[in-house]
Protein backbone atom coordinates (compact mmCIF):
# COMPACT_ATOMS: atom_id res chain seq x y z
CA UNK A 1 0.00 0.00 0.00
CA UNK A 2 3.11 2.32 0.88
CA UNK A 3 6.09 2.79 -1.65
CA UNK A 4 9.56 2.99 -0.70
CA UNK A 5 10.58 6.49 -2.20
CA UNK A 6 7.08 8.35 -3.06
CA UNK A 7 9.01 11.53 -2.43
CA UNK A 8 10.76 13.26 -5.27
CA UNK A 9 14.27 14.55 -5.34
CA UNK A 10 15.63 17.36 -6.69
CA UNK A 11 19.25 17.52 -7.73
CA UNK A 12 21.48 18.32 -5.48
CA UNK A 13 20.20 16.00 -2.93
CA UNK A 14 17.12 17.95 -1.72
CA UNK A 15 13.59 17.18 -2.38
CA UNK A 16 10.41 19.01 -4.03
CA UNK A 17 9.01 20.55 -0.45
CA UNK A 18 5.18 21.28 -2.23
CA UNK A 19 5.51 17.22 -3.59
CA UNK A 20 6.35 16.51 -0.13
CA UNK A 21 3.38 18.16 1.28
CA UNK A 22 1.25 16.87 -1.41
CA UNK A 23 2.45 13.49 -0.89
CA UNK A 24 2.05 13.57 2.98
CA UNK A 25 -0.93 15.45 2.97
CA UNK A 26 -2.70 12.68 0.32
CA UNK A 27 -1.05 9.72 3.03
CA UNK A 28 -2.14 11.01 5.95
CA UNK A 29 -5.85 11.85 4.77
CA UNK A 30 -6.08 7.69 3.58
CA UNK A 31 -4.98 6.81 6.62
CA UNK A 32 -6.90 9.15 8.92
CA UNK A 33 -9.76 8.40 6.64
CA UNK A 34 -9.36 4.68 7.11
CA UNK A 35 -8.83 5.00 11.09
CA UNK A 36 -11.89 7.54 11.25
CA UNK A 37 -13.79 4.39 9.24
CA UNK A 38 -12.83 1.96 11.27
CA UNK A 39 -13.24 4.15 14.24
CA UNK A 40 -16.85 4.91 13.59
CA UNK A 41 -17.38 1.04 12.56
CA UNK A 42 -16.30 0.00 15.78
CA UNK A 43 -18.42 2.72 17.49
CA UNK A 44 -21.25 1.68 16.13
CA UNK A 45 -20.79 -1.60 16.50
CA UNK A 46 -20.40 -1.19 20.42
CA UNK A 47 -23.63 1.58 20.33
CA UNK A 48 -25.66 -1.22 18.65
CA UNK A 49 -24.85 -4.30 21.36
CA UNK A 50 -25.29 -1.71 24.27
CA UNK A 51 -29.25 -1.41 22.32
CA UNK A 52 -29.08 2.70 22.38
CA UNK A 53 -30.68 4.42 20.00
CA UNK A 54 -29.28 5.98 16.21
CA UNK A 55 -28.87 9.66 17.10
CA UNK A 56 -26.95 8.79 20.58
CA UNK A 57 -24.68 6.67 19.41
CA UNK A 58 -24.06 9.09 16.55
CA UNK A 59 -23.54 11.99 19.37
CA UNK A 60 -21.31 9.15 21.45
CA UNK A 61 -19.47 8.56 17.96
CA UNK A 62 -19.00 12.56 16.70
CA UNK A 63 -17.72 12.92 20.46
CA UNK A 64 -14.77 10.46 20.49
CA UNK A 65 -13.47 11.73 16.82
CA UNK A 66 -13.19 14.80 17.93
CA UNK A 67 -10.71 13.80 20.52
CA UNK A 68 -9.06 11.53 17.96
CA UNK A 69 -9.07 14.92 15.62
CA UNK A 70 -7.58 17.04 18.66
CA UNK A 71 -4.84 13.97 19.09
CA UNK A 72 -4.07 13.66 15.29
CA UNK A 73 -4.16 17.86 14.97
CA UNK A 74 -0.96 17.59 17.62
CA UNK A 75 0.39 15.00 15.82
CA UNK A 76 0.00 16.91 12.68
CA UNK A 77 1.63 19.74 14.30
CA UNK A 78 4.37 17.97 15.60
CA UNK A 79 5.65 16.75 12.33
CA UNK A 80 5.13 20.12 10.73
CA UNK A 81 7.75 21.42 13.20
CA UNK A 82 9.80 18.51 11.98
CA UNK A 83 9.37 19.27 8.38
CA UNK A 84 9.73 22.73 9.36
CA UNK A 85 13.20 22.20 10.83
CA UNK A 86 14.85 19.66 8.19
CA UNK A 87 13.11 22.57 5.33
CA UNK A 88 15.62 25.13 7.26
CA UNK A 89 18.25 22.85 7.41
CA UNK A 90 17.85 22.26 3.48
CA UNK A 91 17.68 26.09 3.16
CA UNK A 92 21.20 26.41 4.80
CA UNK A 93 22.97 24.05 2.91
CA UNK A 94 21.43 25.30 -0.02
CA UNK A 95 22.65 29.08 0.80
CA UNK A 96 26.08 26.96 1.57
CA UNK A 97 26.14 25.46 -2.26
CA UNK A 98 25.27 28.83 -3.51
CA UNK A 99 28.07 30.88 -1.48
CA UNK A 100 30.91 27.90 -2.67
CA UNK A 101 29.71 28.11 -6.43
CA UNK A 102 29.97 31.73 -6.24
CA UNK A 103 33.34 30.93 -5.19
CA UNK A 104 34.07 28.22 -8.07
CA UNK A 105 33.01 30.64 -10.21
CA UNK A 106 34.97 33.47 -8.69
CA UNK A 107 38.05 31.07 -8.61
CA UNK A 108 37.25 30.41 -12.52
CA UNK A 109 36.75 34.00 -12.94
CA UNK A 110 40.71 34.29 -11.29
CA UNK A 111 41.74 31.31 -13.82
CA UNK A 112 40.77 33.49 -16.92
CA UNK A 113 42.13 36.32 -16.08
CA UNK A 114 45.42 34.79 -15.27
CA UNK A 115 45.74 32.68 -18.22
CA UNK A 116 45.43 36.28 -20.43
CA UNK A 117 48.41 37.06 -18.55
CA UNK A 118 49.56 34.08 -19.39
CA UNK A 119 48.85 34.63 -22.98
CA UNK A 120 50.32 38.41 -22.46
CA UNK A 121 53.62 36.79 -20.93
CA UNK A 122 53.93 34.31 -24.13
CA UNK A 123 54.37 37.80 -26.34
CA UNK A 124 57.46 38.83 -24.08
CA UNK A 125 60.66 38.28 -24.51
CA UNK A 126 61.22 36.05 -20.64
CA UNK A 127 59.41 33.10 -21.85
CA UNK A 128 60.76 31.00 -19.42
CA UNK A 129 59.89 33.05 -16.55
CA UNK A 130 56.22 33.42 -17.61
CA UNK A 131 55.86 30.22 -18.61
CA UNK A 132 57.22 29.39 -14.41
CA UNK A 133 54.19 31.66 -13.55
CA UNK A 134 51.32 30.18 -15.66
CA UNK A 135 52.62 26.60 -14.42
CA UNK A 136 52.12 28.30 -10.81
CA UNK A 137 48.65 29.98 -11.40
CA UNK A 138 47.92 26.83 -13.34
CA UNK A 139 48.36 24.64 -9.77
CA UNK A 140 46.48 27.52 -7.81
CA UNK A 141 43.65 27.40 -9.46
CA UNK A 142 43.85 23.87 -10.05
CA UNK A 143 44.03 22.99 -6.04
CA UNK A 144 41.24 26.02 -5.77
CA UNK A 145 39.22 24.38 -7.98
CA UNK A 146 39.64 21.30 -6.13
CA UNK A 147 39.10 22.32 -3.05
CA UNK A 148 35.70 24.17 -4.11
CA UNK A 149 34.60 21.12 -5.75
CA UNK A 150 35.49 18.65 -2.92
CA UNK A 151 33.61 20.80 -0.42
CA UNK A 152 30.76 21.42 -2.83
CA UNK A 153 30.91 17.40 -2.89
CA UNK A 154 31.05 17.04 0.59
CA UNK A 155 28.06 19.75 1.22
CA UNK A 156 26.31 18.10 -1.93
CA UNK A 157 26.31 14.71 -0.14
CA UNK A 158 25.58 15.55 3.28
CA UNK A 159 22.20 17.32 2.05
CA UNK A 160 21.44 14.09 -0.27
CA UNK A 161 22.14 12.20 2.91
CA UNK A 162 20.38 14.58 5.23
CA UNK A 163 17.13 14.49 2.72
CA UNK A 164 17.29 10.64 2.35
CA UNK A 165 17.06 9.99 5.95
CA UNK A 166 14.24 12.45 6.41
CA UNK A 167 12.54 11.25 3.33
CA UNK A 168 13.38 7.32 4.84
CA UNK A 169 12.37 9.04 8.47
CA UNK A 170 8.36 9.75 6.80
CA UNK A 171 8.31 6.92 4.49
CA UNK A 172 8.93 4.75 8.18
CA UNK A 173 6.50 6.83 9.98
CA UNK A 174 4.06 6.33 7.44
CA UNK A 175 4.51 2.86 7.02
CA UNK A 176 4.32 2.26 10.69
CA UNK A 177 0.88 4.64 10.51
CA UNK A 178 -0.14 2.42 7.48
CA UNK A 179 0.65 -0.75 8.99
CA UNK A 180 -0.95 -0.39 12.49
CA UNK A 181 -4.24 0.98 10.78
CA UNK A 182 -4.16 -2.01 8.25
CA UNK A 183 -3.54 -4.14 11.54
CA UNK A 184 -6.33 -2.53 12.95
CA UNK A 185 -8.52 -2.72 10.56
CA UNK A 186 -8.06 -6.36 9.40
CA UNK A 187 -8.55 -7.21 13.51
CA UNK A 188 -11.83 -4.86 13.56
CA UNK A 189 -12.80 -6.93 10.32
CA UNK A 190 -12.59 -10.10 11.79
CA UNK A 191 -14.10 -9.38 14.86
CA UNK A 192 -17.00 -8.21 12.79
CA UNK A 193 -16.95 -11.13 10.64
CA UNK A 194 -16.87 -13.39 13.89
CA UNK A 195 -19.16 -11.48 15.63
CA UNK A 196 -21.45 -11.31 11.96
CA UNK A 197 -21.12 -15.23 12.01
CA UNK A 198 -22.05 -15.72 15.25
CA UNK A 199 -25.17 -14.03 14.84
CA UNK A 200 -25.44 -15.64 11.57
CA UNK A 201 -25.26 -18.81 13.23
CA UNK A 202 -27.53 -17.95 16.50
CA UNK A 203 -30.06 -16.91 13.36
CA UNK A 204 -30.25 -20.33 12.12
CA UNK A 205 -29.98 -21.87 15.06
CA UNK A 206 -33.12 -20.28 15.87
CA UNK A 207 -34.71 -21.11 12.86
CA UNK A 208 -33.39 -24.76 12.81
CA UNK A 209 -35.65 -24.67 16.86
CA UNK A 210 -38.74 -23.08 15.77
CA UNK A 211 -38.92 -25.27 12.31
CA UNK A 212 -38.26 -28.40 14.42
CA UNK A 213 -41.15 -26.88 16.98
CA UNK A 214 -43.29 -25.90 13.96
CA UNK A 215 -42.86 -29.27 12.46
CA UNK A 216 -43.84 -31.11 15.76
CA UNK A 217 -47.02 -29.00 16.35
CA UNK A 218 -48.14 -29.82 12.86
CA UNK A 219 -48.15 -33.29 13.47
CA UNK A 220 -49.72 -32.93 16.76
CA UNK A 221 -52.55 -30.71 15.16
CA UNK A 222 -52.55 -32.92 12.31
CA UNK A 223 -53.26 -35.86 14.81
CA UNK A 224 -55.89 -33.68 16.44
CA UNK A 225 -57.71 -33.74 13.18
CA UNK A 226 -57.51 -36.65 12.54
CA UNK A 227 -59.24 -37.38 16.65
CA UNK A 228 -61.80 -34.75 15.88
CA UNK A 229 -62.60 -36.23 12.06
CA UNK A 230 -63.29 -39.71 13.75
CA UNK A 231 -65.22 -38.21 16.74
CA UNK A 232 -67.07 -36.16 14.30
CA UNK A 233 -68.03 -39.27 12.32
CA UNK A 234 -68.54 -41.71 15.26
CA UNK A 235 -69.27 -39.38 18.41
CA UNK A 236 -72.84 -38.99 18.06
CA UNK A 237 -73.58 -42.65 17.42
CA UNK A 238 -71.17 -43.20 20.36
CA UNK A 239 -72.85 -40.27 22.92
CA UNK A 240 -76.47 -41.92 21.82
CA UNK A 241 -75.12 -45.69 22.70
CA UNK A 242 -74.07 -43.89 25.59
CA UNK A 243 -77.25 -42.29 26.55
CA UNK A 244 -78.91 -45.14 26.06
CA UNK A 245 -76.85 -47.53 28.31
CA UNK A 246 -77.01 -44.64 30.96
CA UNK A 247 -81.08 -44.55 31.11
CA UNK A 248 -80.60 -48.52 31.04
CA UNK A 249 -78.62 -48.09 34.56
CA UNK A 250 -80.86 -45.37 35.99
CA UNK A 251 -84.29 -47.40 35.31
CA UNK A 252 -82.20 -50.71 36.75
CA UNK A 253 -80.73 -48.71 39.47
CA UNK A 254 -84.51 -47.15 40.35
CA UNK A 255 -86.17 -50.36 40.74
CA UNK A 256 -87.79 -51.21 44.03
CA UNK A 257 -87.63 -47.70 44.94
CA UNK A 258 -85.22 -44.78 44.49
CA UNK A 259 -82.08 -45.31 46.30
CA UNK A 260 -80.77 -43.24 49.12
CA UNK A 261 -77.46 -42.59 51.37
CA UNK A 262 -78.20 -44.14 54.83
CA UNK A 263 -76.67 -44.87 58.02
CA UNK A 264 -76.66 -49.00 58.39
CA UNK A 265 -79.41 -50.14 61.60
CA UNK A 266 -78.01 -51.35 64.56
CA UNK A 267 -79.34 -54.42 66.13
CA UNK A 268 -78.96 -55.36 69.52
CA UNK A 269 -78.53 -58.56 70.87
CA UNK A 270 -82.02 -60.43 71.56
CA UNK A 271 -80.94 -62.15 74.57
CA UNK A 272 -83.14 -65.35 76.02
CA UNK A 273 -84.71 -65.63 79.24
CA UNK A 274 -82.56 -66.30 82.16
CA UNK A 275 -83.91 -70.28 83.53
CA UNK A 276 -84.93 -70.76 87.06
CA UNK A 277 -82.22 -72.84 88.95
CA UNK A 278 -82.70 -75.39 91.93
CA UNK A 279 -80.61 -74.77 94.56
CA UNK A 280 -78.98 -77.87 95.46
CA UNK A 281 -78.02 -78.28 99.27
CA UNK A 282 -76.40 -81.25 100.89
CA UNK A 283 -78.92 -81.43 104.11
CA UNK A 284 -80.29 -85.59 104.18
CA UNK A 285 -82.47 -87.17 106.25
CA UNK A 286 -79.86 -89.08 107.80
CA UNK A 287 -78.13 -85.59 109.42
CA UNK A 288 -81.31 -83.88 110.76
CA UNK A 289 -79.86 -80.80 112.46
CA UNK A 290 -82.27 -78.71 115.14
CA UNK A 291 -83.18 -76.02 112.76
CA UNK A 292 -84.75 -79.06 110.56
CA UNK A 293 -86.45 -80.66 113.51
CA UNK A 294 -87.86 -77.13 114.22
CA UNK A 295 -88.90 -77.13 110.45
CA UNK A 296 -90.21 -80.44 110.83
CA UNK A 297 -92.52 -79.33 113.74
CA UNK A 298 -93.99 -76.69 111.90
CA UNK A 299 -94.88 -78.28 108.97
CA UNK A 300 -96.66 -81.20 111.24
CA UNK A 301 -98.59 -78.17 112.50
CA UNK A 302 -99.46 -76.96 109.35
CA UNK A 303 -100.38 -80.57 108.02
CA UNK A 304 -102.59 -81.24 111.03
CA UNK A 305 -104.12 -77.52 110.27
CA UNK A 306 -104.62 -78.22 106.65
CA UNK A 307 -106.42 -81.67 107.53
CA UNK A 308 -108.61 -80.26 109.74
CA UNK A 309 -109.70 -77.74 107.11
CA UNK A 310 -110.19 -80.55 104.65
CA UNK A 311 -112.29 -82.16 107.07
CA UNK A 312 -110.43 -85.47 107.33
CA UNK A 313 -110.69 -86.06 103.54
CA UNK A 314 -107.40 -86.67 103.23
CA UNK A 315 -106.49 -90.11 101.93
CA UNK A 316 -104.42 -92.12 104.99
CA UNK A 317 -102.72 -93.83 102.14
CA UNK A 318 -100.77 -90.87 100.87
CA UNK A 319 -99.91 -89.58 104.27
CA UNK A 320 -98.51 -92.98 105.04
CA UNK A 321 -96.44 -93.07 102.20
CA UNK A 322 -94.66 -89.84 103.56
CA UNK A 323 -91.24 -91.05 104.41
CA UNK A 324 -90.62 -92.36 108.00
CA UNK A 325 -87.93 -89.92 108.59
CA UNK A 326 -89.29 -86.68 107.55
CA UNK A 327 -92.33 -84.53 105.63
CA UNK A 328 -92.66 -84.70 102.06
CA UNK A 329 -92.90 -81.35 101.69
CA UNK A 330 -93.80 -80.90 98.34
CA UNK A 331 -96.43 -83.36 98.67
CA UNK A 332 -97.91 -81.08 101.45
CA UNK A 333 -97.50 -78.07 99.16
CA UNK A 334 -99.47 -79.62 96.59
CA UNK A 335 -102.08 -80.85 99.17
CA UNK A 336 -102.08 -77.26 100.14
CA UNK A 337 -103.05 -76.12 96.83
CA UNK A 338 -105.60 -78.71 96.24
CA UNK A 339 -107.25 -77.76 99.14
CA UNK A 340 -107.93 -73.97 98.09
CA UNK A 341 -109.77 -75.32 94.76
CA UNK A 342 -111.21 -73.01 92.22
CA UNK A 343 -111.04 -69.99 95.01
CA UNK A 344 -107.62 -70.28 95.56
CA UNK A 345 -106.95 -69.71 91.70
CA UNK A 346 -109.05 -66.72 91.42
CA UNK A 347 -108.10 -64.86 94.35
CA UNK A 348 -104.56 -65.89 94.71
CA UNK A 349 -103.20 -62.16 94.73
CA UNK A 350 -105.78 -60.86 96.39
CA UNK A 351 -105.70 -60.76 100.63
CA UNK A 352 -107.21 -64.04 102.50
CA UNK A 353 -111.25 -63.76 102.94
CA UNK A 354 -112.34 -62.90 106.89
CA UNK A 355 -112.13 -66.52 109.48
CA UNK A 356 -109.93 -68.39 106.51
CA UNK A 357 -106.95 -68.74 105.19
CA UNK A 358 -104.55 -67.95 102.45
CA UNK A 359 -103.42 -71.51 101.19
CA UNK A 360 -101.54 -70.28 98.82
CA UNK A 361 -99.27 -68.32 101.18
CA UNK A 362 -99.41 -71.28 103.66
CA UNK A 363 -97.59 -73.23 100.42
CA UNK A 364 -95.35 -70.32 100.23
CA UNK A 365 -94.46 -71.00 103.82
CA UNK A 366 -94.05 -74.59 103.23
CA UNK A 367 -91.35 -73.92 100.55
CA UNK A 368 -89.54 -71.26 102.29
CA UNK A 369 -89.22 -73.92 105.30
CA UNK A 370 -88.19 -76.71 103.12
CA UNK A 371 -85.63 -74.50 101.18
Amino acid sequence: MAESRFIKTVTFGGYDKNDVDKKLEFLFTQVYELKNELRVSKLRLDEYKKGTDEEKAHESILAAERAKLTQVQVQNETLSEKFKAVDDDNKQKDNQIAELKAQIEKLNGEKADLEDKLKAANAGSDAAALSTVFIEAQKSAKLIEDTASGKAKQIEADSKKLAEDTIDEANNKAKKIIFDAETRAAEIDAEAKNKSEKMDAASDNLRASLLSDVERFTAEVEKLKNVFETFQKDGIAKLGESEEMLKKADKTLKQGGVPQFREPKKFEPEYPEAPEYKKVTAVYASAVSEADKKKKEELEKLAALAASLDGGSAPAAETAAAPAGGVDLAALAAQAAALGGDDAKEEKKDAAPAGGLDLAALAAQAAALDS
